[in-house]
């Protein structure tokens, strides 16, 4: 049957706040959950282009005519 006990953890050791209903050496599984917020993980740093990303007007694929678009010469093959 499933039991809810409140533990300090203290050196390394779980020590429970009252006497436990149990046989000495007797095993038991233990479900822990904290009763403090967990440390948030680092955020992650944003791409340093992130600013300027989506002001460009051109086509979405560069990949086709790549000096028509950045070098805006009328002359270059392209769409």
């Amino acid at each position: 049957m499933p039991k809810t006990i409140q533990a300090v953890y203290k050196n390394g050791v779980l020590k429970p706040t009252r006497k436990l209903p149990f046989r000495d050496s007797q095993k038991v599984t233990l479900k822990i959950v904290s009763e403090e917020p967990s440390p948030q993980p680092p955020r992650r740093r944003a791409h340093p282009a992130l600013p300027i990303v989506g002001i460009f007007d051109g086509p979405r694929d560069l990949s086709r005519d790549p000096d028509r678009y950045l070098w805006r010469d009328p002359n270059l093959s392209g769409p």
